[in-house]
């Protein structure tokens, strides 16, 4: 039997790793070899890819899949990487489309790590590139703002609750106050560090002065788009990038019928979300994208949501379309 290629399925919790080794041949017959569990450490991981290698065969390349769950994945990642192991880290809305297109119903760790691994022989895998040191620091100091941010408005929500509520409690208002502050503090040292960070890299330092032409677009915007997409690293195409913030249309047509369009909002949901106020602010002070946004809600029947919707997914085209040029924004160019 001719194997073609091996892989290793990997189901990640924050304890543990569930595992499954498998091969497929010339013939595209799926074997599974062995399963297993092993411990989300250094350790673990070092012991997973010596099981590994004693049921692999000489000369067959051996691919390790793992979906990107939250933060638990990266210790399995950067450990495979810098054992020079081939892994792929694929987005849990592509393993779930996979796992839809087969007749699997039951959802346990073991499943899940065998329907990886039928995933890893089945398909072409893209190899995972680790983040850079700036990198994994900016990702770091976006997602804290983006969480002061957050915790931010819910004290604000508090304190209006509580202004309009029967008799308000003086000290309760003074310590929602003294939260705020508190919050507004720490958001302007993080962005601090984040203008820091952007600006202390010489070959960064271009391409923010260039990214920042564009009409809207912020530096806290440009900070969040590239902290999310690994500045483009693994992206190949406009198209991956739409798909990746969930801006992708999705059609739904069959026969005579002609449903609803709508995005997909199958991707980094904080992508997505920091282009929508970019987008009104485009839409305001770029004539170019005005136009586009007014031509839309023309043809739209005035749905403004969707037109806001389609000048953000623009933005993004336009700047992934600046961050591979190197050259300033140019509005005739939309």
């Amino acid at each position: 039997m001719h194997v073609l290629k091996e892989a290793v399925g990997i189901d990640i919790s924050k304890d543990s790793l569930a595992v499954c080794f498998g091969r497929i041949d010339a013939e595209q017959r799926i074997s599974i070899i062995a399963e297993g569990t092993f411990a989300n450490t250094a350790e673990g991981i070092a012991s997973l890819q010596q099981w590994a290698h004693t049921h692999r065969q000489e000369g067959v390349d051996l691919w390790y899949l793992m979906e990107a769950t939250g933060v638990y994945y990266e210790e399995v990642a950067y450990g495979l990487s810098n054992a020079g192991a081939r892994f792929c880290v694929m987005l849990p809305t592509a393993v779930k489309q996979f796992s839809r297109s087969t007749s699997v119903k039951t959802k346990t760790d073991r499943v899940d790590a065998r329907l990886l691994c039928r995933l890893a022989l089945e398909r072409r895998l893209d190899t995972w590139e680790p983040a850079t040191e700036l990198m994994q620091e900016l990702k770091a100091l976006v997602r804290e703002r983006q969480s002061l941010i957050t915790q931010q408005s819910q004290v604000r929500n508090r304190l209006h609750a509580l202004s309009a509520s029967y008799k308000p409690s003086v000290s309760h208002r003074g310590r929602l106050q003294q939260q705020l502050r508190f919050f507004a503090s720490q958001i302007r040292e993080v962005e601090q560090q984040i203008t820091e960070v952007l600006h202390n890299d010489d070959d960064f330092r271009g391409r923010i002065k260039q990214l920042q032409t564009i009409k809207g677009v912020g530096l806290m915007t440009i900070a969040t788009i590239l902290a999310e997409t690994n500045g483009f690293a693994l992206v190949r195409s406009v198209k991956q990038v739409i798909s990746y913030a969930g801006l992708d249309i999705v059609h739904q047509e069959s026969g005579t019928k002609r449903g609803p369009s709508y995005i997909s909002k199958r991707g980094n949901c904080r992508l997505r979300t920091c282009l929508y106020m970019p987008a009104l602010a485009s839409i305001r002070s770029d004539e170019q994208m005005r136009r586009f946004y007014e031509r839309l809600c023309q043809g739209n029947g005035g749905q403004k949501k969707a037109a806001i919707v389609a000048v953000a997914r623009k933005l993004l085209r336009v700047f992934y379309a600046i961050w591979l040029s190197g050259e300033d924004y140019n509005p005739a160019r939309i």
